[in-house]
């Protein structure tokens, strides 16, 4: 199961080329992406009124359950999305910034049936709001306490770090793996926004280290490795 949004994004390329209109949202590419190494997976997210085409019609033709999209009142959230030659990517707000408050997946959406048909299931939780992130969570854990549950981080993350509010923190001892942002596992350490030469030694000197997740990763492309590994079956991180 993968929780997440939808957008959509006008891109920008580097030489000037523009894609307007574009199909977009981290729920739906997290599901494309585990569409061809595993055979059965849901979506759950919620589409404005604006989003283009069938949606339900496309992720059928995919393979992938669609009972769990949420159709909701207003505007889909839509970015400029601008590329650089270096690859450097911008995300700029079309829509007010607080839409993606106002669309992100509450625990009601998620279809019961996929969390309690007798299977431990495997739930991805993609950037969202932390608030209702953590509320996802909680509604997994109590439906299916057995689930593998992975989240990624969200842009207000670090914001609820450095505010020290807690939210992110009791989030993070709900799931098994994470895949933190540079900017959020930076403001947990003692070396504010310096990486040192070693995952590892930055891990030990951030508060992630006392918070307990099974996994954490990093979600950054070049630093991108496993960073914590304390699963029960003993086995060594790579």
């Amino acid at each position: 199961m993968v929780v997440g949004n939808l957008t959509i994004d006008d891109v920008v390329l580097p030489d000037g080329t523009t894609r307007m209109a574009s199909v977009g949202g981290n729920s739906l590419y997290a599901a494309l992406g585990a569409r061809p190494w595993q055979p059965s997976i849901g979506l759950v997210t919620r589409r404005g009124d604006d989003f283009p085409g069938d949606l339900a019609a496309e992720l059928e033709k995919l393979g992938i359950a669609s009972e769990g999209v949420v159709e909701v009142p207003g505007p889909t959230v839509r970015n400029w999305v601008v590329y650089e030659a270096n690859g450097d990517r911008h995300w700029i707000y079309r829509t007010p910034r607080e839409r993606s408050v106002n669309v992100a997946v509450q625990a009601g959406d998620l279809p019961e049936s996929w969390l309690t048909n007798g299977h431990a299931p495997v739930v991805h939780v993609a950037a969202m709001p932390i608030e209702a992130a953590e509320a996802v969570v909680d509604a997994v854990r109590r439906m299916a306490p057995e689930a593998l549950i992975s989240l990624d981080t969200h842009e207000d993350t670090s914001f609820h770090i450095e505010r020290g509010s807690g939210t992110w923190q009791r989030a993070s001892k709900r799931f098994s793996p994470a895949a933190p942002s540079s900017r959020t596992l930076s403001v947990t350490t003692t070396q504010y926004g310096r990486w040192p030469s070693w995952p590892r030694s930055c891990l030990r000197r951030s508060s992630w280290s006392s918070w307990g997740p099974t996994e954490s990763l990093y979600g950054t492309a070049a630093r991108a490795c496993c960073t914590r590994c304390r699963l029960r079956r003993g086995r060594s991180s790579t």
